[in-house]
């Protein structure tokens, strides 16, 4: 599958300055910030709401901080630096969850490859546990009184 990369390395001024302009909340509709907006490509509207229209606010939202975007099928395979760059651990954190089994993985060679599915279902689970987590600390705060 081919991976869809900007046309350069680094972003302009004026890309960036289209991009916030776009995803700011005031053009979309009723101004909410998780709210949809107007797309439409070739004549042809894009549901608000759709998988298509989120995906295209979320690269307008990330380059309007400046940062490039690039659209990776999520069957696609990457290595475990990429990995470990999508979850913000380090390399050698991340070889320690493919040792364990906390993500699968496979070998080529002598690299192993990761489907990027998997890094992604592995971080939703650890937001998921650290929030229960989280709400478990706050109701024992509750039932203390601690807030006060």
């Amino acid at each position: 599958m081919p991976i869809l990369e900007p046309p350069h390395k680094g972003l302009s001024q004026k890309d960036i300055v289209f991009a916030r302009e776009s995803a700011s909340p005031a053009s979309r509709k009723g101004g909410s910030k998780k709210g949809a907006f107007d797309l439409q490509i070739n004549g042809n509207h894009v549901p608000a709401g759709s998988y298509l229209s989120h995906l295209v606010l979320s690269c307008l939202e990330f380059i309007a901080e400046g940062h490039p975007v690039t659209v990776v099928p999520v069957e696609d395979e990457i290595g475990t630096q990429e990995a470990a760059d999508m979850l913000k651990v380090s390399r050698p954190y991340m070889v320690k969850l493919l040792d364990s089994n906390a993500l699968p993985s496979r070998k080529v060679g002598v690299q192993r490859r990761v489907k990027i599915q998997d890094v992604l279902d592995y971080k939703a689970r650890e937001k998921e546990a650290r929030i229960k987590v989280l709400e478990e600390l706050a109701a024992e705060g509750q039932r203390l009184n601690l807030g006060e």
